[in-house]
């Protein structure tokens, strides 16, 4: 009952964290949180807890805590962040439900908010991007994406912006799930049946590179390096496509050879085109210091047609950009060097987590 006794329970828990006994440091600081309702610690502690929960992998409880802090200071500077973070630790845990009621739950309570932005698209980013990767659900994942796209757009995103590399990647993989279909249509069969199938494949490709180019518009580098890359890929597959159509006609025949020859001729400048466009996205990379996914894929194509100016033992230099990099939660702990963030020179209780407490 001492005035003194939140303040000592305090210390406990802090020096507990100081010297790594991580597990009475959240004992110690939930018990505070839950037997001193007025402390002045009390925010932090709770905090705090979820903080080293999370390092401990003890994700279910710590996804609980966060939620917790957020509903109890949803006036906290924090409390969007804390929300978010239980999103970020069910993703962690595999349990793409929860992460889903989550992050539906943060949208209700935060998405007005303009903090809120960039989550508020990583997170339908993640959902879209589950679909397409680990479900192979073609159509809720488009819509997904597409539910990125209508965001960003509401949101006032602007081209170039760190968060346009969200609307940049739905689109460029809403032309992905359509590039797969298109690059199925092959030339077999009669010849009518090729005639049909070439039509297709040319209004497709033609559909398809101006689809990829619209991504461009939003000016992110990652992105812009992805759609230069299947731009050119679009090209080179024709002219594989082209390279392995049936022949219909007899082998040895006079119009065997020629309709290889016609096919040829459509094939080596679509071929020649591809590789010509590689390279310039290679010099666009180059010029911004880029190396990542799609430029990797880039250099593998280009040392297909041309090794020794484009060999596949030498790394680039890599520069990380604003685009390919994931945004560190403000809740990332600091080191302690020992100095008391809770508690002041005269010994009362801090506020919530400062400058000194998180890892900006």
């Amino acid at each position: 009952k001492s005035p003194l006794a939140p303040m000592a329970l305090y210390r406990v828990a802090f020096n507990a964290e100081r010297f790594f006994d991580f597990d009475k440091a959240v004992r110690s600081y939930l018990l505070l949180v839950d037997r001193y309702n007025e402390s002045g610690d009390r925010e932090n502690s709770l905090l705090r807890a979820a903080v080293i929960q999370e390092n401990l992998q003890d994700y279910e409880r710590a996804a609980a805590t966060f939620v917790r802090f957020s509903n109890e200071y949803s006036n906290s500077e924090q409390a969007l962040e804390s929300a978010y973070q239980a999103v970020r630790i069910y993703e962690k845990m595999g349990d793409f439900n929860r992460q889903v009621r989550a992050f539906n739950d943060f949208r209700a309570r935060f998405g007005n908010d303009p903090r809120a932005t960039p989550m508020v698209l990583e997170g339908l980013d993640k959902i879209a991007t589950h679909y397409y990767k680990e479900r192979r659900d073609m159509r809720r994942a488009r819509k997904a994406y597409q539910d990125v796209v209508n965001e960003s757009i509401s949101r006032g995103v602007s081209p170039g912006s760190v968060n346009a590399r969200y609307p940049a990647k739905a689109s460029f993989f809403m032309a992905e799930i359509d590039f797969v279909d298109w690059d199925k249509i092959q030339l077999r069969g009669k010849l009518k049946a090729q005639e049909q199938a070439l039509k297709r494949k040319l209004e497709g490709a033609q559909k398809l590179r101006a689809r990829y180019e619209a991504v461009y518009e939003y000016l992110s580098l990652e992105w812009t390096m992805a759609a230069g890359y299947r731009q050119a890929n679009i090209k080179q597959r024709f002219a594989t496509a082209l390279y392995d159509a049936d022949v219909p006609f007899p082998e040895d025949s006079e119009e065997y050879f020629m309709y290889k020859v016609q096919l040829e001729d459509i094939a080596v400048p679509l071929e020649d085109e591809a590789v010509e466009d590689y390279e310039a996205v290679i010099r666009q990379a180059r010029e911004k210091r880029i190396v990542n996914e799609w430029t990797k894929k880039v250099l593998n194509e280009l040392n297909k047609y041309k090794p020794v100016e484009y060999p596949l033992f030498h790394e680039e230099k890599t520069a990380l950009t604003e685009e390919t990099l994931t945004p560190l939660s403000p809740l990332t702990p600091a080191i302690i060097n020992g100095d008391d963030p809770g508690v002041d020179e005269q010994g009362t209780g801090g506020g919530g987590l400062g400058d000194e407490d998180i890892d900006e």
